[in-house]
């Protein structure tokens, strides 16, 4: 489960954060796994906004939902959109072992970061392209 969560002032919120399985620190959009405390996908997504970004959506909209490796695994990703953010009321705990680091990034930099390759993750390329197709549709 992930959230693309952009801001007021067209900015797209990514975490760094590290990633023992490819040894380095990747840039991503705010997502996580569903757990015995969450029934369904959105649940994940409001727990996540909460422990990872401390932002309550108003609305999250599905965007969609793949398998992130069909050929090797059945885990399944579902994309939401966040929209109507403000500042949690009650903070979750975060989890122990995470160390993020949030940033809003401007389009012109996600871009060059798409194209540079450093948006090596699916979900978070996805996202770059979503929010690119909004900004098309805005323009017309």
């Amino acid at each position: 489960m992930a959230i693309i969560v952009i801001n007021q002032d067209d900015q797209i919120l990514v975490v760094h954060q590290w990633r023992a399985a490819v040894r380095a620190m990747t840039i991503e959009i705010p997502a996580g796994k569903m757990d015995k405390r969450d029934l369904k996908p959105i649940e994940t997504a409001v727990r996540e906004l909460n422990e990872e970004v401390r932002l309550e959506a108003g609305e999250l909209q599905l965007i969609t939902n793949f398998y992130s490796s069909i050929g090797f695994a059945d885990e399944k990703i579902f994309i939401y959109y966040a929209t109507n953010l403000t500042p949690v009321k009650k903070a979750l705990p975060q989890d122990a072992d995470e160390q993020l680091m949030l940033e809003w990034v401007d389009f012109s930099t996600m871009e060059q970061m798409f194209k540079n390759g450093e948006l090596n993750d699916a979900k978070t390329s996805f996202a770059f392209l979503y929010w690119q197709s909004l900004r098309l549709k805005a323009a017309k």
